[in-house]
């Protein structure tokens, strides 16, 4: 659920509210508003970190990173968590703060949890944003060029991007895991820590290691998950990391005999069809989760690769991948659509700047020549797939990103306590890595999680044997949980499926009581996720704004993309209330909307879900919703 429903975001209005920067020394830290809608169940604070840009430099410009610090609900730590994003570039508070509790809440109750977007990232100043990049991936997805214009359109949106960001003064060479590390330590000492707890996740990780190496004594304990050691070459063994897990997926299909019946020989069945599609490319429509905007793709063997990569990436989406291969074999392209989708949304939060300058500096640098080409031909059923990637140097031999120390390729050696947390279907980071990491770290406990994929330190079972070893570091994690969890649940095709019964509870607010079903999670205030299987989007708002339903209305076409505002659909009474109606489609979701308008106040009810539970959920949901709506006084 945490991937996959991007859809709330379109529905939660954010203000930005960015105040400049008094002039002192740095490292400093200064209050700012949050950049967020917070929910009135967490406190929080928000601020930037002004460091150097150039930490060689003593005359360097300064740069701002954006910080928000969740206080604790039942404060009895004085050592907060810091959480350390992957990418390198991913953003965080854009869009983690909308669901802070689902993912960080049982690690918020007894220590403050800190969120930041990275140097170079999201709110922080400057961003290394590169449009130009995101051109390139679009043109390559919807327009499928030859393999020799994919690499060039690559490599010129890299130097197009470089270009302009030197244009703007920004020293590209500064952005790397040692500075970001060095900026985490004056992020603890700018907000008066002794010491820290970190948790790093894939690239975090490996910022995590430099904290580590670089300044042990800030560290009271380190979570590291889906682990990237600074000693692996990403650029070359990425390519057995992707045969390992999807022969994962592959033996975990055929040892599973429901799975196996109805999906006999999955391994040769995906490879043909990565054959047949390469030489005859589909068509796919597949929506943008941030426009909104439906284009349809044209998607070959190689992309098809890539659909499922990063799909690997989500544990919730394990269970629909044999499936999602035959399906797309016979025709049906709606599993494989949502993977692009989240690819897309996934790629529009990446620092493309920060990423390429991180890579460029600390792992190009180490990859020897011929080793890709090498690689290559170890694994001739995805040496097509790697090739129209293209070698790290096409990009790196434009990017002045400078070149790491030698260090920046060594094991990091520590005895700080850390809990090592991997991935059995981990895509890109996987499990041996961690084991690799561990060998080094005297004070470490790797734990290898069955039937996880990359994203599997913040899921459930993790997080709690992640909160007992930061209860205590020196003893033993409690890792029961592992025992009870489940095997994959293989999606069949014509397996019946009872559709979920909706109950509804009582919800009363300051202002209005109505019903809300029982079992959705709230990921923030009046947000409300269904999250009935690995892509279910249904979400449901009941929320109030200051402000006149025409211009709720009008942000609500503008998220959707609409040229103008939507026509009344009818209205509904209830309790002495009239209700404007509306619906709508939002990123290919139908919507239902209610406006209600008293006092200068807009009560505002949406229903967002998928076209075949519509109906239901309009009759089971949207409308009790309205019918038991009162106003408070």
């Amino acid at each position: 659920m945490r991937k996959t429903m991007m859809i709330l975001v379109a529905l939660i209005a954010l203000l930005s509210i960015l105040p400049a920067a008094a002039q002192g020394t740095t490292p400093r830290f200064e209050e700012a508003n949050c950049w967020f809608a917070t929910s009135a169940d967490n406190t929080v604070e928000c601020g930037y970190l002004i460091v150097p840009e150039d930490r060689a430099n003593p005359d360097s410009p300064e740069i701002k990173i954006a910080v928000a610090t969740f206080k604790a609900e039942n404060p009895t730590a004085s050592d907060p968590l810091i959480y350390l994003e992957g990418g390198p570039g991913g953003e965080v508070l854009s869009l983690y703060p909308l669901v802070f509790d689902s993912i960080f809440g049982t690690f918020n109750e007894d220590r403050d949890v800190i969120l930041l977007d990275q140097r170079g990232i999201g709110f922080s100043e400057p961003a290394l944003d590169c449009p130009e990049f995101s051109e390139a991936s679009s043109t390559i997805l919807f327009e499928d060029p030859a393999l020799d214009d994919m690499l060039t359109a690559y490599t010129e949106s890299a130097k197009a991007c470089a270009e302009r960001l030197q244009g703007e003064g920004i020293n590209l060479a500064a952005y790397n895991s040692a500075s970001n590390a060095a900026d985490i330590n004056d992020l603890r000492i700018a907000l008066g820590y002794e010491q820290i707890n970190v948790l790093g996740v894939s690239y975090g990780s490996r910022l995590a290691l430099t904290i580590m190496r670089d300044f042990p004594e800030a560290l009271r304990s380190v979570v590291i998950g889906a682990i990237y050691p600074p000693q692996v070459d990403l650029f070359t063994d990425t390519i057995a990391s992707t045969d390992r897990v999807l022969n994962e997926l592959f033996d975990g299909c055929a040892a599973d005999a429901a799975c196996n019946a109805a999906y006999p020989d999955l391994k040769t069945v995906f490879y043909d069809l990565v054959e047949q599609w390469n030489a005859n490319p589909v068509t796919i429509a597949v929506t943008n989760f941030e426009t909104g905007e439906t284009k349809d793709a044209l998607i070959d063997g190689n992309e098809l690769i890539t659909g499922l990569f990063f799909a690997l990436y989500s544990t919730d989406l394990l269970p629909t991948m044999p499936k999602m291969i035959y399906d797309a074999r016979n025709g049906d392209y709606n599993t494989l659509a949502t993977y692009f989708a989240l690819y897309l949304a996934t790629e529009s939060r990446v620092s493309r700047g920060m990423y390429t300058s991180v890579q460029c500096n600390e792992e190009a640098t180490f990859t020897p020549s011929g080793a890709f080409e090498a690689a290559l031909a170890a694994y001739p059923q995805l040496a097509d797939y790697y090739a129209s990637t293209g070698d790290a140097s096409s990009f790196c031999s434009i990017w002045p990103s400078g070149q790491a120390a030698a260090v920046e390729n060594e094991p990091v050696t520590s005895d700080v306590p850390t809990l090592l947390l991997s991935g059995q279907f981990d895509p890109v980071t996987p499990p041996a890595w961690g084991r690799l990491a561990a060998e080094t770290l005297s004070s470490s406990t790797f734990v290898e999680l069955p039937n996880m994929g990359h994203d599997a330190a913040l899921q459930e079972c993790p997080a709690s044997i992640a909160v007992s070893f930061l209860n205590d570091p020196a003893a033993d994690p409690d890792t029961s949980c592992i025992a009870g969890l489940p095997a994959v649940d293989f999606e069949i095709a014509g397996e019946a499926v009872e559709p979920a019964t909706v109950t509804l509870v009582p919800l009363t607010t300051e202002a209005y009581s109505t019903v809300i079903p029982e079992g959705w999670s709230e990921l923030m205030t009046g947000v409300y996720a269904r999250a009935d299987g690995p892509t279910d989007q249904t979400a449901l708002v009941v929320q109030s704004a200051p402000a006149s339903g025409a211009i709720i209305l009008q942000g609500i076409a503008a998220q959707a993309g609409l040229d103008a505002a939507p026509e009344s659909s009818g209205t509904r009474e209830a309790n002495g209330l009239t209700w404007t109606l509306y619906s709508i489609e939002l990123m290919g979701f139908p919507t239902q909307i209610a406006l209600l308008e008293d006092n200068g106040s807009t009560y505002i009810v949406t229903l967002t879900t998928s076209a075949e539970d519509a109906e239901a959920l309009i009759e089971a949901v949207f409308y009790p919703v309205l019918d038991s709506f009162t106003l408070a006084g």
